[in-house]
């Protein structure tokens, strides 16, 4: 098999690239997801915490 030109790699390079992008803007909106629903259950929590105190 001959060695791979420069074009080759750089192909290469540019789809491994592509699939990484791909794979992080994925990555990234599942953390946005999760990152959303702890914040609701940490506020449901403070505001738990606010309504028992305040009843005392």
């Amino acid at each position: 098999m001959p060695e791979a030109s420069d074009h080759d790699l750089l192909i290469r390079i540019d789809e491994r690239v592509a699939k990484l992008d791909r794979t992080m803007t994925n990555h990234l909106a599942h953390h946005w997801a999760f990152t959303l629903a702890l914040l609701g259950a940490v506020l449901t929590a403070l505001a738990s915490l606010a309504v028992a105190l305040g009843t005392r």
